[in-house]
């Protein structure tokens, strides 16, 4: 197979309409051989209409590719340092970049409830990661895949963590003893009596008292 570079001032490789066509023919082709029944008359209706295939300009180096995702994962909307003005009327001003004007720095002021619509349009719903996980890192099938991928290169096996319960966390950070007097220190209190309140009023609501014993 030969290939002719086209004539595009060296903008791109391939005309976008010629991909166009490639990616048609070689989808529908591919559907054929993995068993997906498409009607004669349904494949004639698609390969009737313009494709859309995106085709932009790739980056140039790896470090260029990190640098623009990490712009989304380790950082907010808007750094501190862009937001040059708050005034008491009710005004933001930031920097911004206007990269169809040759990346020039440029300055805009929003009101603050403008303002605050267009970042809160960068939080993510609830449930929802900036950074997943997928294949052998995936948090629900890392325990097997990625023993099983250890285990073809001879790497110890990975194994979960185990969690600490919560009077051995309270002990190691705080250095309190749970369930211990504070006073005398010694022997650990144990509920031996619930004392109700004798008088109830109907509208507020009385916490029980407790009383303990050291064991």
């Amino acid at each position: 197979m030969t290939i002719r570079i086209a004539k595009s001032k060296g903008k791109y490789l391939f005309p976008t309409y010629a991909l166009t066509d490639v990616f048609k023919a070689t989808f529908m082709s591919t559907l054929r051989e993995k068993g997906v029944e498409v009607p004669q008359s349904i494949a004639r209706q698609l390969f009737c209409r313009r494709w859309v295939v995106y085709a932009k300009q790739p980056f140039l180096e790896a470090c260029k590719v990190v640098e623009y995702l990490g712009r989304y994962t380790h950082k907010i909307a808007i750094s501190n340092h862009r937001i040059t003005n708050t005034s008491a009327c009710s005004q933001a001003r930031f920097k911004w970049k206007d990269y169809r004007d040759g990346n020039r720095k440029k300055g805009m002021s929003l009101h603050a409830q403008e303002f605050l619509r267009r970042f809160s349009q960068h939080i993510l719903p609830s449930r929802f990661v900036r950074i997943r996980h997928y294949g052998m890192l995936c948090s629900r099938n890392k325990t097997t895949l990625l023993n099983l991928a250890r285990q073809c290169f001879g790497i110890q096996h990975w194994q979960r963590p185990t969690k600490e319960d919560a009077q051995t966390q309270v002990f190691d950070r705080l250095g309190i003893t749970s369930g211990q007097c504070p006073y005398c220190k010694q022997g650990t209190l144990e509920v031996v009596q619930i004392i109700e309140p004798k008088r109830r009023s109907p509208t507020a609501v009385i916490t029980p008292n407790y009383r303990f014993h050291a064991a």
